[in-house]
């Protein structure tokens, strides 16, 4: 596999608020099939409904892989 080494320490996404359509989207350059991928994520909110934690979509499915809370 093959990534970039990049300091993301102090990157935050904050949603404030709570809407059925609220969602943060990176969009990334790649020239090749991404074959191993690593996420590190903290995640605190105060719903209490299932809400997605992430999300990566590919060319034949929206949600090929669904990090979901309930």
């Amino acid at each position: 596999c093959y990534g970039d080494l990049q300091d993301l320490s102090g990157k935050v996404f904050v949603i404030p608020m709570a809407t059925s359509t609220s969602h943060v989207k990176l969009h990334a350059n790649v020239s090749e099939p991404i074959s191993a991928m690593t996420m590190c994520q903290r995640f605190n909110s105060e719903q209490e409904r299932g809400q997605s934690l992430f999300s990566l979509a590919t060319q034949s499915y929206d949600n090929d892989l669904l990090l979901y809370k309930r």
